[in-house]
């Protein structure tokens, strides 16, 4: 199977099923979907990282997620490059994850303290699920709380959130948190 350089994605449901061998070379990463991770293993990966190699501009649902096609709990920390412009659900919904960094130069995704969040951090997307936070302080600026983004949380988390908007955030959050807004 030969992949057009101008490919930039691949929907894992409609091709891995059927798909044998895949080889890509390094060059051919460049705008591929990341959402093959059952063919494509992780580039630059250690026990507590996984960079993300610059090109890369979509992250599949459940990409890196316990949910997903492979066991990711070692990786720690991952590192999200300036080309991703795409970000599915619950793509870092793994328990060992501690933290999601942002390339400061991406256009559509920020980081704060390891959090994952939109450009303008108006919405938060993946809280690390390897976090030992016993309390989280939302940002001010935050008006959307993803529906998946305590996916897979098992521990009770309390969010301390702006005053008079505890209503907003009460369905996007697991029943078990508390949410408390600030005086």
């Amino acid at each position: 199977m030969n992949l057009d350089k101008e490919l930039e994605s691949i929907n894992s449901e409609n091709i891995c099923d059927k798909l044998e061998n895949l080889e890509l070379s390094i060059g051919s990463l460049e705008g591929v979907m990341y959402d093959i991770v059952k063919e494509l293993k992780p580039i630059a990966h250690t026990n507590s990282q996984k960079l993300i190699p610059d090109g890369i501009t979509y992250i599949g649902d459940y990409a890196f997620a316990k949910d997903g096609p492979d066991d990711y709990g070692s990786i720690k920390y991952f590192i999200i490059p300036k080309s991703v412009k795409h970000i599915g659900k619950c793509a870092f919904a793994n328990e060992g994850t501690d933290g999601i960094e942002v390339d400061p130069a991406n256009e559509h995704f920020s980081s704060i303290d390891g959090v994952l969040f939109n450009k303008d951090c108006t919405e938060l997307l993946q809280y690390p699920l390897g976090r030992k936070d016993s309390t989280y302080m939302l940002p001010d600026s935050v008006v959307k709380i993803a529906d998946s983004a305590f996916h897979n949380c098992k521990m009770r988390l309390q969010i301390i959130i702006p005053k008079g908007t505890k209503e907003r955030f009460e369905k996007a959050v697991p029943s078990y948190f508390e949410l408390i807004e600030k005086e």
